[in-house]
């Protein structure tokens, strides 16, 4: 496979625009988190990346990688969940964990033919969003694949025989 992560880039938004019907807008993550005012997405949004892929040589040009998947989960929050809000407030404010429950299960053990099973390694809150009145959900997911495309390529030929008369 040559564009590994393209490819995986893309199962992923379909499986999550398949199977997590909460979330409302799924992108790359570009830094879209990274100024102090709430960014103009969609809420509930997903923001994916892969920040760390590790690669071990199997022989011959051939290496195994093992992907870091991070997957930040965007809620702008405007209801309270305090113990005295009324229960239709805390209902709201809480959806976020229902949302980020249909994302684990969407993608835990789910796999495209060309890795392992995903496996989830981390679920955390990101603190700092909360001044601005934004909860982040950071969920981690690990997979491993074979990057075949740079080992040689053999193609066996048939010797040919010619016979000339002269």
């Amino acid at each position: 496979m040559n564009d590994f992560f393209g490819a995986l880039y893309k199962d992923l938004v379909n499986r999550l625009k398949e199977k997590a019907t909460d979330i409302r807008f799924i992108e790359t993550d570009l830094g879209q988190l990274d100024y102090d005012l709430r960014p103009g997405l969609a809420y509930p949004a997903c923001l994916i990346d892969f920040p760390m892929t590790a690669y071990s040589n199997l022989g011959g040009n051939r290496q195994e990688g093992e992907v870091t998947i991070m997957l930040k989960l965007c809620f702008a929050v405007f209801s309270a969940s305090s113990g005295n809000a009324p229960d239709e407030a805390k209902n709201k404010a809480l959806a976020c964990y229902a949302a980020e429950q249909q994302v684990a299960e969407a993608l835990h053990g789910w796999h495209p033919d060309y890795c392992t099973p995903l496996t989830r390694t981390s679920a955390t809150t990101l603190e700092r969003y909360n001044e601005i009145g934004m909860r982040v959900r950071c969920l981690t997911f690990v997979a491993a694949f074979q990057d075949l495309s740079m080992s040689p390529v053999y193609v066996k030929k048939r010797a040919g025989v010619a016979i000339v008369n002269g």
